[in-house]
Formats: C-alpha cells, sequence, structure tokens
C-alpha cells in the first residue's frame, strides 16, 4: 500500500490506522529526520551558524530580492499544478534536515541557503515584504526541524523512564527512525506545526503569509502534504500521542495505544522572540544551526 493508496482508502483517519506498511517505502535524495546520512557519517559543513553569520546571509538574500529580475509566474503555476514553485523546491526534507542529539556531535538543525532564498523570494514575490519574507522563511525551515528535535527529546525521556522500570533502557527512537523512511505521521505534525505558526511574527501579513506557506505544502510529498489532516484543536494532540505510542512500539492494533502523551511535545512557536537564531538548549548542550 502506498501512501497515496492509504489517503484515499481511509480519508483523512489514514494516521490512525495501525499498520501502515506504505511507510516502509524508500524515498530518493532526502535525509531521515535525526539520522545521519547512509554512510553513517555526520555531516562536515563547518561551524555553527552565529547570529552575526545569520544577519549577514539575511542580508544577502534581502538584497537579492530588491535588486533581482521581477518575478516568473510567481504563484506557483496557479491550479495547474505544474512547472510552479513547489515543483522547482521539491518538500522540505530537500531543503533542511535534523541530526540527533543521539549521535553525539554536530546534531542539530541543518538549513540549506539555497532554499532559504527561494522561500523567502516566494513570499516576496507575492506581496510579502522582503524583510518580513527572509524571515518567515527561515522559521518556515526551522519550525519543521525543531518539531522533530521536541520528539526526539520526548521519546528520550520515556524511554529512560523504562530504562529505569526495567532495569533496560529500549533504542525505540533509533529502532522506528530506522524503519519507517520516513514516518509519514511525523512529517504531517512537523508540517502542521510550521503551518500553524506561519506568519506570526509578521501580524501584519500573517493571513497572507499562512496561506501562502499552505499552498506549498499541500503540494509536498505523502505525509508532508497531509498536515490539514493532522491539524486543529483535539486532532493535533491525538495524533502525536498517536506517533509517540507507535514510536515506543504500542500500536492502536493491540489496543495499548497510550493517550495523553502529546503534553510531552512542547514546541516552543518563536512568533516574538527577537533573537536571530533561537535559544533552545538540551541538557546543557545548544541546539545549533548549520547552513549548507
Amino acid at each position: 500500500m502506498t501512501g497515496d493508496q492509504a489517503v484515499n482508502e481511509f480519508g483523512n483517519r489514514w494516521w490512525k490506522q495501525p499498520l501502515r506498511e506504505w511507510e516502509n517505502k524508500p524515498l530518493p535524495d532526502f535525509v531521515i529526520p535525526g539520522r545521519p546520512n547512509d554512510s553513517g557519517d555526520l555531516p562536515s559543513n563547518g561551524d555553527p551558524v552565529t547570529d552575526r553569520d545569520f544577519a549577514e546571509e539575511a542580508g544577502r538574500i534581502r538584497r537579492r530580492l530588491n535588486d533581482g529580475p521581477p518575478p516568473r509566474n510567481p504563484n506557483g503555476g496557479g491550479g495547474g499544478g505544474g512547472g510552479g514553485f513547489e515543483d522547482e523546491m521539491g518538500g522540505i526534507e530537500a531543503c533542511a534536515y535534523y541530526i540527533s542529539f543521539r549521535f553525539g556531535r554536530r546534531w542539530g538543525i541543518y538549513i540549506g541557503l539555497d532554499c532559504w532564498f527561494k522561500y523567502a523570494e516566494y513570499l516576496f514575490h507575492n506581496g510579502v515584504p522582503a524583510d518580513a519574507a527572509v524571515d518567515e522563511a527561515f522559521y518556515l525551515l526551522y519550525r519543521h526541524e525543531y518539531f522533530h528535535f521536541e520528539v526526539d527529546k520526548a521519546i528520550e525521556v520515556l524511554e529512560r523512564a523504562v530504562g529505569i522500570s526495567t532495569g533496560s533502557k529500549p533504542d525505540a527512537w533509533i529502532k522506528y527512525h530506522g524503519t519507517y523512511n520516513p514516518s509519514l505521521l511525523e512529517e504531517a505534525l512537523a508540517n502542521a506545526f510550521a503551518h500553524e505558526h506561519a506568519g506570526k511574527r509578521h501580524k501584519k501579513f500573517a493571513k497572507k503569509i499562512k496561506d501562502l506557506i499552505g499552498t506549498v505544502l499541500v503540494r509536498m510529498g505523502p505525509g508532508y502534504r497531509d498536515f490539514p489532516d493532522v491539524s486543529g484543536r483535539g486532532v493535533t494532540g491525538e495524533a502525536r500521542s498517536q506517533l509517540m505510542s507507535e514510536i515506543m512500539g504500542i500500536h492502536r492494533n493491540d489496543q495499548r495505544f497510550v493517550p495523553g502523551l502529546q503534553a510531552l511535545i512542547r514546541p516552543n512557536s518563536f512568533a516574538e522572540t527577537t533573537q536571530a537564531i533561537p535559544r533552545v538548549t538540551y541538557e546543557g548542550e545548544r541546539l545549533n544551526v548549520y547552513f549548507f
């Protein structure tokens, strides 16, 4: 069963199904959230990004927007679905990724500079001022990957609890992300989080930004585009709890699904922060940002 078939058969309840074999179907050319590449190597993209690095890159993108040529079909080809911005960009998985703290050094969020520019260009050419376009484009990518970190951290809490109670800490997160390539539910939830807070840093243009980002996200691949199915009060919490139950090996088909686990995932919206790069830490280590 493919992701498309699953969504068609079960409608917007696809994520509630206990056996989702289609998630084991390998997809080409992307980094599985939280893991190094297939060789086991961590990327070597230089030092963590500083506030100064961020400001310099943001300035370059703003200048490119203001000095660049006029847009060519900026709204993604209208309703035609082909040849527009979304087809050119690919999904977020091609633009940014997260490496787990479980792999030691150089863990953090990796942001593709070309993608940052192209998302900013898309917003700018559709009426969002340059400053807001650059900022919101970065936070779209950052929030998606940051959600993966929050899931990682929540599962670590559960693994440690099991370890204390049984004497053996499981490696549930590693096993799960070694099987599902990627987890459609986790990607849907990450995009739901990114979309929920899109535009909140620039309230005057919030609706326009959120609508534009939504137009991009719904044209992505399976899971990524299905964020509306796991969005909204009540549904998001249940879906997050379902995801954590699955990662821990507890499924609906054996009636051992655990409700209420969503409280362990408490991501910051970053809607009000004035810092160039969010100050997020985990057990004394910073969640660094790297550019590639």
